[in-house]
């Protein structure tokens, strides 16, 4: 892969990884579960009416490490959105 580039997964292989992280996260003993997701939550910020979750989304262990951004999901506008 060349810098700069990156390398787009097929659907196959995004729904196989999606599945493997369900079934970890439903059946999968509680040590693995927890290991699961401290391996992406990095903060999470409480305050009286909302909280703040700073995360990275896991990713396979043969995929490429590279930093990248993730799309905000925080409505604008408080609790009742926009």
């Amino acid at each position: 892969m060349r810098a700069g580039r990156r390398e787009m997964l097929d659907l196959e292989t995004v729904i196989e990884y999606v599945e493997d992280l369900k079934t970890t996260l439903y059946q999968g003993a509680l040590a693995e579960r927890t290991a699961l997701i401290k391996s992406f939550v990095k903060e999470i910020q409480v305050t009286e009416d909302h909280a703040l979750l700073r995360y990275s989304p896991p990713l396979p262990p043969n995929s490429p490490k590279e930093d990248f951004a993730v799309l905000s999901i925080v409505p604008d506008g408080g609790p009742e959105g926009i």
